[in-house]
């Protein structure tokens, strides 16, 4: 989990040095990206696995977990999946410098990434400190 939201942000300072043109950053940055979506994959299934496995129930902090990844879901199929088709659109070809700044400082992309590592943030504080929510 930690590794992904590492990745995550990690790609977010590689869009900062896009940001002046640079293809080459803003590739590894969807490269990286990808890689934080895999890890969050993996992790998702071993959850649901072990969930299974351990005879877990549907505890408060667990709820408030899938809450928190189904807006995580949300904000990357509104936000953040247009913009990487987008992104590997301009990016496969020759982008000018042009194109690849206009990508890096697309706004309602840096909402939806910027939201998802937040969300991304909590899901693992939630599931690390199990906190008892009163109901």
């Amino acid at each position: 989990m930690f590794a992904a939201l590492l990745l995550f942000v990690a790609s977010e300072l590689l869009l900062i040095r896009a940001r002046r043109g640079l293809a080459s950053s803003a590739k590894t940055a969807l490269r990286t990206s990808r890689i934080a979506g895999v890890l969050i994959m993996i992790g998702l299934l071993c959850g649901v696995v072990l969930f299974f496995i351990g005879g877990w129930t549907f505890t408060p902090w667990l709820i408030a977990s899938l809450v928190l990844i189904a807006a995580l879901v949300v904000v990357d199929h509104q936000l953040l999946r247009p913009w990487q088709v987008r992104a590997d659109l301009i990016l496969l070809g020759s982008a000018s410098s042009a194109d690849v700044i206009r990508l890096a400082r697309d706004s309602r992309a840096l909402l939806g990434r910027l939201s998802s590592i937040a969300l991304f943030a909590l899901v693992a504080a939630v599931m690390i400190l199990k906190p008892k929510f009163v109901v």
